[in-house]
């Protein structure tokens, strides 16, 4: 865990930390209870998150990408018409959102292969699903952790806030 812990020093590496345990244990989830309950029933559960969160996750994509698309529309080409700090802050964020939307999307079509692994007997297939399960939870307590008490605009967003206001001032 100490890796996880000084990785989530930044706060936006700790969402990514927290995205990626959260795909671990959903996808050990899934297939602990596909390799346990009867025909797989007992998926569903582990289905309806997954789903419900990918759904989330693209209606914050298409905000951000309109988000985007007005402060470029509204800031490109016309040297007169500087940003605001605070435009450009705001749209750091869409475009961060926009990365950890794409490392959860990675991390989800790559997890279940380890559990697919046709290699390996079933039995190690269902205790790497349990070790995803673990580690998961894991990151994902550790980025929460990591957070407790630091302000939201911390770490590198805000190092950026700081130059685009420098450069606004020239």
């Amino acid at each position: 865990p100490l890796e996880i812990q000084e990785f989530c020093n930044d706060y936006t590496r700790s969402h990514m930390v927290e995205s990626i345990g959260w795909v671990y244990q959903n996808c050990g989830e899934y297939f602990v209870a596909e390799a346990t309950s009867f025909w797989g029933l007992g998926t569903a559960y582990s289905n309806i998150q997954s789903a419900t969160r990918s759904v989330s996750h693209a209606m914050s994509m298409a905000r951000s990408a309109y988000n985007i698309a007005t402060f470029m529309k509204q800031n490109v080409g016309d040297e007169n018409n500087k940003p605001s700090a605070d435009n450009v802050l705001g749209t750091l964020k869409h475009l961060t959102s926009f990365i950890l939307y794409e490392i959860e999307r990675t991390i989800k079509l790559v997890v279940p292969k380890c559990c697919k692994d046709t290699d390996v007997s079933a039995e190690q297939r269902l205790e790497r699903a349990k070790n995803l399960i673990s580690l998961g939870r894991l990151m994902q307590e550790t980025a929460i952790n990591s957070r407790q008490g630091k302000p939201e605009d911390s770490d590198n967003l805000q190092r950026l806030y700081g130059i685009v206001e420098t450069l606004n001032m020239t």
